[in-house]
């Protein structure tokens, strides 16, 4: 099984090529790459966190092997709804997907704009870098989803440093 990147701690995490870093942001290529996501409803993130933990643990007892030990955990916000997701390690066997409250999803390869933040994750400090990000890409007419963005967040909730990121997607060419 590969293991992440430096800011996964080892864990296992998307992998990506670094295309470009300035110092309003990164351009970052990522591989494919599976999640679970369900969708955050009124009763908020704990909810979702345990909606997605008790998913995984239905699975494994089906014989099926979610690892629990993937970064970064992603929250979403498209059009439909906010969304939090957790990264399928390459490799895992699609488990059978039961559950309508989870959806398995495979996101293509492509640029991911990256806007890097530390501090505890909030939604607070997400949309204030989300808008930071968006205003640095419009300076340099970079062509992005203007409709869906993500933050992900690399520890949790109880480490003391955290790193925290904003993405939004490029436009495909």
């Amino acid at each position: 099984m590969r293991r992440g990147q430096s800011l996964c701690h080892e864990n296992n995490c998307p992998h990506y090529k670094l295309v470009d870093k300035t110092d309003d942001y990164e351009e970052r290529y990522y591989e494919a790459t599976d999640w679970i996501s369900t969708r955050i409803e009124d009763d908020g993130l704990w909810a979702a966190h345990l909606k997605l933990k008790d998913y995984c643990s239905r699975q494994k007892d089906q014989g099926y092997e979610l690892s629990v030990d993937t970064w970064p955990m992603l929250i979403t916000d498209r059009p439909d709804g906010r969304y939090m997701s957790w990264f399928v390690s390459p490799g895992t066997r699609e488990p059978e997907n039961n559950d309508p409250y989870v959806t398995l999803e495979r996101k293509p390869a492509g640029t991911i704009y990256v806007k890097v933040f530390s501090g505890r994750p909030s939604l607070e400090a997400s949309e204030d870098n989300k808008g930071s990000l968006r205003e640095a890409l419009k300076k340099v007419m970079k062509d992005f989803d203007h409709s869906t963005s993500t933050g992900a967040a690399f520890e949790p909730i109880l480490y003391f440093n955290h790193h925290n990121e904003v993405w939004i997607q490029a436009k495909p060419n």
